[in-house]
Parts: structure tokens; C-alpha cells; sequence
């Protein structure tokens, strides 16, 4: 949102659109892969970034509401919903970094387990339906629920 209220002059404009944005949505791949596969150098690097990013916020909510210029106020009109939007951010950094934290913590209990599992099952239930495809079965006589691969659910459940 601060983007879209700086002067195009302003080199941290292009900063933000360059490098701030791009590497924001690169850094969720990266979080969310780290998770996945319970790569732990990769989620302690997640976790001290998430940990660092409240200063950059504070020092734009500081940027935006310190030595502003009454004349040539670019905030004038929007800074109270930028303001709430970056309480609101730091909040949920908080939050995310607690839960990562958490999944840290987690890791070696079995999720890359059950996920390795449910991609297994999955691929059985795709193989089953293609014999039965290729036999000429009716796929809708042989719906059966106590049959382990006929669904697969799409929640993990750790046993």
C-alpha cells in the first residue's frame, strides 16, 4: 500500500517494486517448501527473517508519521489506513513466526510421512480407476466405502 502513495523520483519506489515484492512471494515458496520437507537450516532461515521483517515495518510506519512535511503530506489522506494495515501486518508476523515455531518444532513426528502416504495412496486409487477403466468395469457398482483406495481424503490424519 506505501507503494502506491510515493513519488515515482523516490529510488525506494522502485526498490519495493523491485525487490520487496518479488522476494516476498519468493520467500512464501521457500517458507511453504521448507515445511513440506522438514528442511531445517531452510525454516531457521524462515523463522530469523520473519523475525527481522517487524523492523522494516516499524521504520516505514516511523517513515510515514515522523518529519512529514504538512505542505507535502503523500500520506495525507490514506496514512490512518496504512497505519491500521501495518499494525495489522505486524500482528500476524508475530503470529506466523510463533506457528513456525511450532512447526520447527514438530518436525521428524511424521508429516513427511503422511504426506509420502497420502501421495501413495492417491497414485493407487489413480491406477485402480484406470484398471477398472481398462477392464470395462462400471466404476459405479464397485463404489464401495469400507474399500481402502476408493477415496482419498484430503485431510491428513496422523494415526
Amino acid at each position: 500500500l506505501a507503494t502506491l502513495v510515493l513519488r515515482v523520483s523516490d529510488p525506494e519506489t522502485w526498490v519495493q517494486i523491485g525487490v520487496v515484492i518479488p522476494g516476498s512471494v519468493l520467500f512464501l515458496v521457500l517458507s511453504f517448501w521448507a515445511l513440506k520437507v522438514e528442511n531445517k537450516r531452510m525454516m531457521i532461515a524462515v523463522i530469523v527473517c520473519l523475525g527481522l521483517s517487524p523492523a522494516y515495518f516499524i521504520y516505514k510506519l516511523v517513515r510515514m508519521n515522523v518529519g512529514i512535511d504538512r505542505n507535502k503530506d503523500p500520506y495525507l489522506d490514506s496514512r490512518k489506513y496504512l497505519t491500521f494495515f501495518i499494525v495489522v501486518t505486524l500482528a500476524l508476523i508475530l503470529v506466523t513466526v510463533y506457528v513456525s515455531i511450532q512447526c520447527f518444532r514438530n518436525f521428524g513426528t511424521g508429516l513427511k510421512e503422511a504426506i509420502a502416504d497420502y501421495d501413495a495412496r492417491k497414485a493407487q486409487l489413480k491406477a485402480n480407476k484406470a484398471l477398472l477403466a481398462n477392464a470395462g468395469v462400471d466404476q459405479s457398482s464397485t463404489t464401495n466405502p469400507d474399500y481402502e483406495y476408493t477415496e482419498v481424503h484430503e485431510r491428513f490424519v496422523l494415526e
